[in-house]
């Protein structure tokens, strides 16, 4: 494992972002910064940094992760777009497992990706879910 900057860790992730099909965005930072900049290319990946737990040999950065995409009024397709975030979701999921990243990934750890709709001011439906990525922290 190697270490790792938080800076790199939000480039791969932007990467793993932009190769997903059907994600047109990716931003990273508080969620209301998200839905008050005014701009959105919905479906999108919003990555939060939480808290991150440190040792004197590691430190686990742990982020939420916001996947969202617009409905159409009525809500008429609101199962359709939550569907496929939950599909989304699993798949950056696996791709965070990937060994070319320079982090630990506990293959045992457990995810839950929870619905959400109408939360923000754009009425996007989709998923959030949190991980912890494990990295060296030479102290």
């Amino acid at each position: 494992m190697a270490v790792t900057t938080l800076n790199q860790i939000v480039q791969n992730l932007n990467e793993i972002a932009n190769k997903h099909q059907q994600l047109h965005g990716f931003k990273f930072g508080d969620p209301w910064e998200f839905y008050t900049s005014g701009t959105c290319d919905a479906a999108e990946l919003w990555v939060q940094p939480m808290p991150a737990p440190a040792t004197l040999t590691t430190i686990d950065y742990t982020f939420t992760f916001w996947l969202f995409d617009g409905v159409r009024r009525g809500e008429v397709n609101e199962t359709e777009v939550m569907s496929d975030m939950f599909l989304v979701a699993q798949d950056i999921i696996a791709q965070l497992h990937h060994p070319d990243y320079g982090w630990a990934f506990d293959r045992n750890q457990k995810f839950t990706i929870n619905p959400v709709t109408e939360k923000t001011p754009y009425k996007f439906t989709g998923v959030w879910f949190s991980v912890a990525l494990k990295l060296l922290y030479p102290a």
